[in-house]
């Protein structure tokens, strides 16, 4: 009998968070024996990520490529795109800016999982390290392989599934909502545009924000923060930033709807409204049956432990 994503996708992501915290020892031991720090660096993160993404698509027998959605994407989506990248934007400020008052600041730190503590005045080598190799392989694993995982389930469980998953990765309970909405985003993003390209960019972006501009922008919210005005006007721009987003799904799913009314014509509206009608009730009836599949597989709450223990820094 063929075990269920919601059973073997956490083993997947589980590895890798127990990969992460061998990590830190390993790029230790690196950079005290090495000559080229970097290079060696940089095969310690495949070896995490993309090391156990190619196992298990093996042993599962799934398809690597097709999973990946290496390919391009309809440009009519590149308004949304930008909608979902201010988002994140805001968003992230948000978050940053209760982050000071709920945990003295510590928030304001989002390092990447795999915490690389070498430097070089080598520009090609800090970026290349830094922030294309990291936002590649972690967009591979959560917004390839297991938002794919998790799509029989539907858009709300797989984009959520992959999004706890990546914040748990970093095990941390300051900035677990910051990675949270940080997934939410790009996983939406990646299931929208049925590509992978754009979640790449945006993690790359986001990267290259933080490793260059990370103490300002750190400097500018703490003295912001005594301004009363602050909070009120991110609010009031993630909430019309959250309306245009819709606005534009619902186009988007509508201009959807008319190219497909105008290939099938009556037939396919009726069958599409049929088959809606009767996946409605099924996900009525299933919806807390589903929610028990992802959430109480032991595999998944062995991942919820793991991270546990690696927040406490136990493990």
């Amino acid at each position: 009998m063929k075990l269920k994503s919601s059973v073997y996708a956490p083993i997947l992501f589980g590895v890798v968070m127990v990969l992460v915290g061998f990590s830190q020892q390993l790029v230790a031991l690196v950079n005290r024996v090495s000559e080229d720090a970097f290079l060696s660096v940089a095969i310690i993160q495949f070896l995490v990520y993309l090391l156990p993404v190619a196992f298990y698509c093996r042993v599962f027998n799934i398809n690597f490529v097709s999973s990946l959605k290496f390919r391009g994407f309809s440009w009519k989506k590149l308004p949304l795109a930008c909608t979902l990248l201010l988002l994140f934007l805001v968003g992230s400020a948000v978050l940053r800016y209760f982050g000071i008052f709920f945990f003295d600041g510590a928030m304001l730190n989002t390092p990447d999982a795999v915490f690389i503590p070498i430097y070089s005045d080598n520009r090609f080598l800090t970026v290349l390290c830094f922030m294309i190799i990291p936002a590649l392989l972690e967009e591979i694993l959560f917004r390839g392989i297991i938002l794919e995982e998790y799509a029989r389930y539907g858009a709300f469980f797989a984009v959520s599934v992959s999004a706890i998953a990546f914040a748990m990765l970093h095990a941390s309970f300051e900035n677990f909502f910051y990675y949270l909405f940080m997934g939410l985003v790009f996983g939406s993003l990646t299931w929208i545009c049925d590509s992978l390209f754009p979640a790449i960019v945006f993690h790359l972006l986001k990267n290259f924000l933080y490793f260059y501009s990370a103490d300002a922008i750190t400097d500018y919210i703490r003295q912001a923060g005594k301004s009363a005005l602050l909070p009120y006007l991110l609010i009031a721009v993630l909430i019309l930033l959250l309306f245009s987003l819709f606005s534009q799904m619902e186009g988007l799913y509508r201009d959807r709807a008319r190219d497909d009314m105008r290939q099938t014509r009556k037939e396919l509206l009726k069958r599409e409204a049929a088959a809606e009608k009767k996946n409605a009730v099924a996900a009525k009836q299933n919806y807390f049956i589903t929610l028990r599949e992802i959430f109480l597989s032991p595999t998944f709450l062995i991942v919820v432990f793991i991270f546990v223990l690696q927040a406490l820094q136990i493990l």
